[in-house]
């Protein structure tokens, strides 16, 4: 995907779609959805799918007709209406006319996936894949993908949504953990703090995460914050899941 795209495509957090820097608005939600889809999706999908994912359970349309009419009105929104391909059954976005930060972040954990294998032994990475775990979770501006944008009118369109979430998300906790261990084992403790308490937060049922927290406060001799996280978090417990913190945790 070139880096001149002048279309973007960020799904990565807050929705975000610009045109040569300038904001572009997508009118209508199920064009916005639609668009979504297929940008994050980066192949072609069937019109079978679509409509499965559009109309679940809508018998009383033409739904052929009612998805030639969605991607009609999608083209004429879009800069160039050569950006959706069609052959056959099959609808796809040209790639070398978009960029997405979801699509780049993907391609970056894929490319770093079988790297990381060969250091599951050792937490000190070279400094070259430490830049490219920080560029890839650079590209995330938010806590979860498609914010701000509802899209709860297509239950199938938002069980997607979910999912993806769910498997991203835990992509970017995989590479959060490895730099935050590198981090640790190469004495940069603040930094590390930062990403177990970022992890923390992220998945608050984590013990591992939260006894991470303490040991590099209490190693920095940060006493009262060590005090004060768990005193967070006991409420944090309660507020979620009606419990108290686990043993381990007060134990520690």
């Amino acid at each position: 995907m070139p880096e001149s795209s002048p279309l973007k495509i960020n799904l990565l957090g807050p929705v975000e779609i610009t045109i040569k820097g300038r904001p572009l608005k997508i009118r209508r939600r199920m064009e916005r959805a639609i668009l979504y889809y297929l940008a994050a999706e980066n192949r072609p999908v069937s019109r079978t799918a679509l409509i499965d994912l559009l109309w679940h359970d809508e018998d009383e349309i033409d739904h052929r007709g009612a998805l030639r009419t969605a991607l009609s009105r999608l083209r004429s929104e879009l800069p160039n209406e050569e950006m959706i391909q069609t052959e056959l059954d099959q609808v796809w976005l040209d790639g070398a006319r978009y960029r997405s930060d979801l699509i780049d972040f993907k391609s970056s954990f894929e490319s770093l996936k079988n790297v990381l294998r060969t250091y599951q032994n050792n937490p000190i990475l070279p400094g070259q894949i430490v830049e490219q775990i920080e560029e890839a979770l650079g590209l995330w501006r938010g806590e979860k993908i498609l914010q701000g944008d509802n899209l709860s009118a297509y239950l199938e369109i938002e069980n997607w949504q979910r999912s993806l979430n769910r498997r991203l998300s835990h992509q970017r906790r995989t590479l959060m953990e490895k730099l935050a261990h590198h981090y640790r084992a190469s004495g940069r403790l603040d930094r590390a703090l930062d990403l177990f308490v970022q992890l923390g937060k992220m998945d608050l049922f984590d013990v591992m995460y939260h006894l991470s927290v303490l040991d590099i406060l209490t190693q920095m001799r940060r006493f009262q914050e060590a005090v004060d996280y768990c005193d967070a978090l006991e409420i944090a417990y309660e507020r979620e899941y009606n419990a108290p913190l686990p043993e381990t945790i007060l134990k520690h």
